[in-house]
């Protein structure tokens, strides 16, 4: 499918007063960004031995395919070490925000390990194909979030203490989003064509997913293992 949306461009790497032509980003290493950092190449992968840590400014401007293979999160349990794992804990980083502008029309988000992002805000569709966990803030300026509706893995997980604004019938999560943490939360789910948002009450020992399925109940096909 992905090839069916791949456009050609032009990729500059603005950081830190550098520049790169390259059309990869690769993190293999330890890497913080504390300042801004503006990513012009098509693909953003963080390697199996690498750590991204954001408690500054991350704006994926070119990248249509984000891969996390290794640690990716908004702060680090200790040097080297992404903070992403505990999937209910609410340990607040240094307020890192990550943008997906409208520069490109998608973002593919997938890897062999979830990524944790302490803010994010879209003007573009996401297609995960991973876990991606929200900490504070998710903000919809347009564009949905697509997750595949046959593997509950794949999912938006808002932890412990996080918010969501901006969705709404044609900007919110078309699969499913999760939730783990205490008190009242509203799921932003649909189905691509309207919002139908999922109230849920939780005491942060369980992770709730749901997903909105249209059609009568009694002919819905749910995916093994959905409620």
């Amino acid at each position: 499918m992905k090839s069916n949306f791949l456009q050609q461009a032009v990729f500059v790497l603005a950081m830190l007063g550098h520049t790169s032509l390259s059309a990869q980003y690769i993190v293999s290493g330890c890497e913080t960004e504390t300042g801004l950092l503006t990513v012009g190449q098509e693909t953003f992968t963080v390697a199996a031995t690498g750590r991204f840590i954001n408690s500054g400014s991350v704006y994926f401007t070119g990248v249509t395919t984000l891969t996390n293979n290794g640690g990716m999160s908004e702060r680090a349990e200790s040097p080297c070490v992404a903070d992403y794992r505990n999937p209910c804990g609410n340990t607040p980083g240094a307020s890192g925000a990550n943008f997906f502008d409208n520069s490109v029309p998608y973002t593919f988000i997938n890897g062999d390990q979830p990524l944790r992002m302490y803010a994010a805000t879209i003007d573009r569709d996401i297609y995960l194909e991973n876990e991606w966990q929200i900490v504070h803030a998710l903000t919809f300026n347009s564009g949905t979030v697509f997750t595949d509706r046959w593997d509950l893995t794949h999912f938006l997980h808002f932890r412990a203490g996080s918010t969501v604004s901006g969705n709404n019938a044609s900007s919110h999560v078309n699969g499913y989003a999760g939730w783990s943490g205490g008190g009242t939360f509203t799921l932003p789910v649909g189905d691509g064509v309207r919002q139908l948002p999922v109230g849920l009450t939780g005491d942060c020992s369980t992770l709730f997913t749901a997903a909105y399925f249209s059609g009568h109940p009694s002919f819905a096909y749910l995916p093994d293992g959905a409620p």
